[in-house]
């Protein structure tokens, strides 16, 4: 999945407040927006009045190589990359001498982008604080955030945008002069608002994998290839060619390099430095047609298991196919 062009609605947090503790009531608001410009996101988070923030307390997961997760904040992992980047910073709002606003940044923001940020409160009161449940306002609704439990939020037509969780510290108390520190984690699930390019990876990308992975990360992309194991898969790059009694070679190079770049999409925390993006379903324009990366590789697959039912154009024809698949950047169809 890409970044390109992932826009989605506005996102408006509203931590309401209504808590007491002795003989003193007391309430606070923290505000979180969240501002989506293209693929940049700007969360906004205020406190009045008796809290403030902490300087120099924000901290954010990802500081170099992005972070994803797993659907429902699990199996929370870093990635080979570092598209896109977190920054904080704190600033006096209302002219009172207290921080009350952080504002983070994220720049490049992409389906599978996972981060928790995290930032500390102080109680300058004089009485203790009970910290409220948080309520998210979404879309016209009020949905109270439980801590800890995940939250899901979705854009009008039913589709899941975001995940997010808020931690730490609700129905614990607050004294005077003390400080907690408030987590939020977030998890972009939603889909670019337009259809991913189709971005293919050449055998001779595959054939130079030392550049790029491990022997460990190489043999987690081929699993379900033409290829069992690193052997295999070298010797298939070695050496291919499209001559006469040679077209299995190139058709099998090709394939493999389409499987290959098929797990890469499918494992955002491998290297992918030159962005490929390829699925069974992405379609492609072929012979006045269109017919999807799936059923090209069907069609490779089915002349390897009985190559002599086959002429040496049709092979070539599949080849071919493939060629254009994992050389060419291309705007997906249907």
């Amino acid at each position: 999945m890409r970044g390109k062009g992932f826009v989605f609605m506005l996102l408006r947090l509203l931590i309401l407040a209504a808590a007491a503790f002795g003989l003193a009531g007391w309430s606070y608001a923290m505000d979180i927006n969240c501002n989506v410009q293209n693929t940049d996101v700007v969360w906004e988070l205020r406190v009045i009045p008796d809290l403030e923030l902490v300087n120099y307390s924000y901290m954010g997961k990802d500081a170099g190589n992005d972070w994803t997760c797993d659907p429902g904040l699990e199996n929370i992992r870093q990635i080979g990359e570092d598209k896109g980047s977190t920054t904080g910073e704190f600033k006096d709002e209302n002219g009172d001498s207290k921080l009350d606003l952080l504002t983070v940044k994220v720049i490049n923001i992409y389906p599978c982008y996972y981060n928790e940020v995290s930032m500390k409160v102080y109680n300058g009161g004089s009485e203790p604080i009970t910290m409220p449940q948080p309520v998210l306002h979404w879309l016209g609704q009020e949905i109270p955030l439980e801590d800890g439990m995940v939250t899901t939020v979705y854009d009008p037509e039913g589709k899941a945008v975001m995940e997010l969780c808020w931690l730490n510290n609700t129905g614990k108390v607050l004294y005077p002069g003390k400080k907690f520190e408030e987590v939020f984690e977030f998890h972009f699930i939603a889909p670019p608002a337009t259809p991913p390019e189709i971005t293919g990876l050449t055998p001779g990308y595959w054939k130079n994998w030392r550049n790029h992975y491990t022997a460990e990360q190489f043999n987690a992309l081929l699993k379900s290839t033409i290829a069992p194991d690193i052997a295999t898969a070298d010797k298939i790059f070695s050496h291919y060619s499209a001559a006469p009694g040679k077209e299995i070679t190139i058709l099998k190079a090709h394939l493999l390099a389409a499987q290959l770049t098929l797990n890469l999409t499918k494992m955002p925390e491998l290297p992918n430095p030159d962005g490929a993006c390829l699925t069974e379903s992405s379609k492609v324009e072929w012979q006045g047609g269109v017919i999807t990366v799936g059923e090209a590789v069907k069609r490779a697959l089915d002349i390897l298991a009985n190559p002599a039912a086959y002429t040496r154009e049709q092979i070539l024809q599949v080849k071919d196919l493939l060629d254009m698949i994992n050389n060419l950047k291309i705007p997906t169809k249907g």
